[in-house]
């Protein structure tokens, strides 16, 4: 069996990221830097998306529904112009699961930072973004270029590569001391509890990894 989870204290975002500083990120460990003013090799994990996203200026963060339209879907990002207060909106659908609310969350913020802060003064580029099981959860190869790019950086934020690798380490090394049998499938559950993802997300993400076949 894999070693019980450690109590610990949720992590805090600290950082204000101001429409300048969130224009300027590509990646999601510059996000991570960023926002949890630390190294990645410093944080633990789960990372805490939501409030993430209520901390980047002018995007704000909503799980209303006011049409059944939106529970056919998983989430949205859009910006909104007509209000005379420019904005971006990231809604995510509250009935799924909190894991599942946590990855549409992330993918919204692939986003908004592949597509629309690098575009977001050219009002004849797109600016909104629905998503459901169907775009986002296609065959890499069958997906369009913008939604795999959206999961991938998902996944890099979610679960980045230098805290799994971290925990990984620390499941060998106790199970290692403790004289116990490490299962596959119980390691990866172990992580999923960790950094609170699927137990589907973290088996892929552990495959492009590299840490099994």
């Amino acid at each position: 069996m894999p070693p019980p989870l450690k109590e610990r204290n949720k992590m805090e975002i600290q950082k204000f990221i101001s429409a300048n500083r969130a224009a300027a990120i590509r990646t999601p460990n510059e996000l991570l830097k960023m926002a949890y003013g630390l190294q990645i090799e410093e944080i633990e994990p789960p990372i805490d998306v939501e409030n993430i996203s209520k901390k980047i200026e002018n995007v704000k963060l909503s799980k209303n529904i006011n049409s059944f339209e939106r529970l056919s879907r998983s989430g949205e990002i859009k910006v909104q112009r007509d209000t005379g207060e420019q904005f971006i909106e990231i809604w995510i659908n509250p009935t799924h699961h909190t894991n599942r609310q946590r990855f549409t969350i992330a993918h919204e913020l692939g986003h908004l930072f592949n597509d629309i802060l690098p575009h977001i003064n050219d009002i004849n580029y797109k600016d909104e973004f629905t998503d459901n099981d169907e775009i986002m959860f296609k065959r890499a190869g069958e997906q369009k270029l913008e939604e795999y790019l959206a999961n991938s950086f998902a996944a890099d934020l979610l679960m980045p590569k230098e805290i799994i690798s971290r925990k990984v380490n620390e499941i060998i090394q106790v199970a290692e001391e403790q004289k116990q049998k490490l299962f596959l499938n119980e390691v990866i559950q172990t992580l999923c509890e960790m950094f609170q993802t699927s137990y589907q997300a973290m088996e892929i993400r552990l495959k492009n990894l590299g840490y099994i076949d």
